[in-house]
């Protein structure tokens, strides 16, 4: 080697050494910490569906995952229907059948994705590509893998309108990030997505949603998440808190320290005050559905304190075969009521006949010129009762059953009136809004909705 060679290798050495070392530990250009890579977030579109329809706007081709065999290739907005059977998946194209394959069936562009080359649903547009599997319950699920930072960019606007406030935007931008790296990589078999697309996760609308704010909102808090105590935090949120948010052990169970109800700013939401009218009838049924069953529908009332925001925690059913309690989060969610925080105003109440059969050696009070005592209800020779108090019937001998007649004052139906729309733990998207219209910017109004946590790249 020369002695000019020899020069111009020890220059590049260190040159070399430097990139990569950059590579290594994740520097960019400008010597800041790059975002740091993380695996493709699988996001699930279709649950359980007994068929699909899947297509891509540009070239494309349909894999066997399990064999890595090509299906087939296929052009732009070339059909394919995926249909399960007792065998497999039938894949089916142009009005011919491929076959039937054990999956799962992957959907893969074949040039970089991108506009006019995205996948598609339904008519909707997604980045990324899809998988098709048969699920533990002998059904389709369709999963659209895809970059976390892109996904957000179909999150983002389908939670919060884009015409918001940047700072609001950004704010939900983080909280949607973080809540989705808490659930990235831990899907199960049977269960082949880490995160739905549904309002039971966060709500994901693919590439249709994209707006440039909310797009603009995800770049310029590129890799920034939520922790507390050097841990990613559970990042919940909703739309309007009524008021006031609420701690997390009074919805879930469980304290966390960050979440901490606060005082709200979402007057203006157009669900900051509801009101909903349920007839005693439809409220009996809809509960004994969902495994509440009273009888005929006397009451609902407060069984358990009250969370810092009002909600309510815990409800009194009560009926003709008796009472049950019922979680006031389990209530709303089977009546499809906006929140949990509500009062209770019963309407139009009128007497009704109550009945209840006792059994031979059940115990009886029993209201006599001395005051009342307790019998065994086959003990029981005298009646009595008035307009309210039960009046016993029957046999005395213990053979047979007896029954309390007495009156019941019962209403027709019941008037909720409430304040919010969601849970009310965390950020509440409209209280973000009116924050970020006073100059707040998007680290203060997290900060301010998740007591204590901590914003950092990672």
């Amino acid at each position: 080697m020369g002695r000019g060679l020899q020069r111009k290798f020890r220059l590049l050495v260190p040159l070399l050494l430097l990139f990569f070392a950059g590579a290594w530990f994740g520097l960019n250009g400008k010597g800041r910490a790059a975002t740091p890579v993380f695996p493709d977030l699988r996001v699930g579109l279709r649950l359980s569906v007994p068929q699909l329809e899947i297509s891509a706007e540009g070239p494309h081709q349909v894999i066997n995952l399990a064999t890595n065999g090509v299906i087939g290739t296929g052009n732009a907005n070339q059909v394919w229907i995926l249909t399960v059977g007792p065998k497999g998946i039938s894949v089916v194209s142009q009005g011919k059948t491929l076959g039937v394959f054990t999956g799962p069936i992957v959907l893969k562009p074949l040039t970089p994705i991108g506009p006019g080359n995205y996948v598609k649903v339904d008519g909707s547009r997604y980045r990324g590509y899809l998988e098709t599997y048969r699920g533990s319950d002998g059904l389709l699920t369709l999963v659209n893998v895809l970059p976390l930072e892109e996904y957000l960019y179909g999150v983002v606007p389908a939670e919060m309108p884009a015409d918001w406030p940047l700072e609001a935007l950004k704010a939900q931008a983080v909280a949607a990030r973080t809540y989705a790296r808490q659930r990235l990589g831990i899907s199960q078999p049977g269960n082949g997505y880490d995160i739905c697309a549904s309002k039971y996760c966060q709500v994901y609308a693919g590439v249709n949603a994209e707006r440039a704010a909310s797009t603009q909102a995800v770049d310029a808090t590129r890799g920034l998440v939520l922790t507390y105590n050097g841990r990613l935090i559970s990042a919940f949120f909703h739309s309007s808190s009524g008021g006031h948010t609420e701690n997390s052990e009074n919805v879930w169970g469980e304290a966390l320290p960050y979440l901490r109800g606060v005082p709200d700013f979402d007057q203006t939401s157009p669900h900051y005050s509801w009101s909903v009218f349920l007839t005693a009838t439809e409220m009996q049924e809809t509960l004994a559905r969902e495994g509440y069953d009273v009888g005929q529908f006397y009451d609902v009332v407060p069984a358990g304190p009250q969370g810092v925001s009002g909600r309510w925690t815990t409800l009194e059913l009560q009926g003709s075969k008796g009472k049950a309690l019922i979680n006031a989060t389990e209530f709303r969610r089977i009546l499809n009521l906006k929140s949990t925080l509500f009062q209770i105003i019963r309407q139009k109440e009128g007497w009704q006949d109550r009945l209840k059969t006792f059994s031979p050696g059940d115990q009886a009070v029993v209201l006599g010129r001395g005051g009342t005592t307790t019998k065994a209800i086959s003990s029981l020779t005298v009646l009595g009762g008035g307009a309210s108090r039960p009046l016993l019937l029957g046999s005395a001998s213990g053979t047979t059953g007896l029954t309390a007649v007495g009156r019941q004052l019962v209403p027709e139906g019941f008037r909720l009136d409430g304040h919010g729309w969601g849970h009310g733990v965390g950020l509440s998207q409209w209280g973000a809004r009116a924050l970020a219209e006073k100059g707040n910017t998007f680290d203060k109004i997290l900060k301010y909705y998740y007591q204590g946590a901590v914003i950092e790249a990672r």
